[in-house]
């Protein structure tokens, strides 16, 4: 996202905001009464999130903190590309947390909600339960698709991509869906494609693909991962795939895709 676009952005979310009608802050029952401490509401459970829940009960235990997230348990998603190809065992390095059980032993408050607006002016946060005020608040939302670029308005198209093809970087299924479609295959062509820069975490595309081709080394599976890269590549990645998985990986750089049909 361009800098204009990412302005326009900014623009249409305020405006959204700013309106009367979607608010109805005023109707909104209160999920919490006001007690006498001051009072952080955190929007988001993401490692910002629970790092920010963490540190501010060490280092001011005299605030209430509050955090807002809408999936019930937290998916540590830097082993993930790992946990895909069978590399990392669950049962004795658990990649999925209660949000519950982590916010009672550190002694701050988990409301599982769906952020939908922002009163400024009465300092106060809309969620799917109700209402929070707050006199501090903290924003780690965290990552979102963006189809746009692909499907227009093609709400379809986009839904297609999101369901049969998920890119698993985003909480919730999505990760085990992928790796029963990478333990199901046996042979053929994936294709894996990156987004254009800047995106969250720029090394995670190139380590899963390495982890995909690993996969099919080990399992001496007949297939080939095509990697598309929009960008040069990264810190001699593509080097490392020629080097260790000239059969299994094909690197293309400068491959912006210009439309994608899932249907």
């Amino acid at each position: 996202m361009n800098r204009r676009k990412f302005i326009q952005a900014g623009a249409s979310v305020a405006a959204s905001l700013a309106v009367p009608g979607f608010l109805l802050a005023g109707e909104a029952p209160l999920l919490m009464p006001r007690s006498s401490a001051r009072r952080v509401v955190i929007v988001g459970g993401g490692w910002g999130g629970l790092s920010a829940a963490r540190s501010l009960r060490e280092q001011a235990p005299d605030l209430e903190v509050v955090l807002l997230e809408r999936q019930a348990v937290f998916r540590s998603l830097p082993l993930s590309n790992k946990w895909l190809v069978g590399l990392v065992d669950e049962k004795t390095v658990p990649l999925v947390h209660d949000y519950r059980r982590v916010a009672s032993k550190l002694a701050y408050t988990f409301i599982q909600a769906e952020v939908s607006a922002i009163d400024r002016d009465k300092r106060r946060v809309i969620t799917d339960q109700g209402a929070i005020d707050y006199d501090w608040l903290i924003l780690s939302v965290g990552i979102r698709y963006d189809f746009s670029h692909w499907f227009g308005n093609d709400h379809r198209a986009a839904e297609q991509a999101r369901s049969h093809y998920p890119c698993a970087y985003m909480p919730g299924k999505e990760l085990g869906q992928l790796k029963e479609k990478l333990d199901r295959f046996t042979g053929g062509e994936l294709v894996m494609t990156l987004p254009p820069r800047p995106y969250r975490c720029p090394p995670s595309p190139y380590e899963r693909a390495l982890m995909i081709g690993w996969l099919l080394q080990s399992r001496k599976i007949k297939g080939r991962l095509t990697v598309l890269d929009p960008s040069a590549g990264l810190l001699g990645f593509g080097e490392i795939f020629s080097d260790l998985y000239r059969d299994t990986i094909q690197f293309i750089p400068h491959a912006g895709l210009k439309s994608v049909d899932p249907l």
